[in-house]
């Protein structure tokens, strides 16, 4: 009985939420969860925390200058330099983006 009543709960909150497209067909539209660049400080290094860059990062082949080039791109985007340089970072600091650790220029 309490798992029917919960089921019913959520249904009811679903469909208030839903939209209705012309066809009569109720759908829900998921808002985008917006996830901020954050900068630890962990001993001597910086550790930036954000899970898409840290997956690119791991994904990316940082000997490929090309690569290299759109990862920077990436990381200028979306803040990344900007929240080091809040950090404190300074050249010559060490900064890890999920396993991988680079000197900062």
């Amino acid at each position: 009985q309490a798992v029917h009543d919960i089921v019913s709960r959520v249904a009811k909150v679903s469909l208030r939420k839903a939209q209705a497209k012309p066809n009569g067909v109720a759908y829900l539209r998921p808002k985008p969860r917006r996830e901020k660049v954050s900068v630890v400080r962990e001993d001597e290094i910086f550790a930036v925390r954000y899970p898409p860059l840290e997956r690119l990062v791991a994904g990316t082949d940082l000997n490929d200058w090309e690569a290299r080039s759109q990862l920077v791109g990436y990381i200028e985007k979306i803040g990344v330099h900007r929240a080091l340089e809040q950090a404190g970072v300074k050249p010559g600091d060490t900064v890890r983006i999920g396993s991988t650790e680079m000197e900062w220029q």
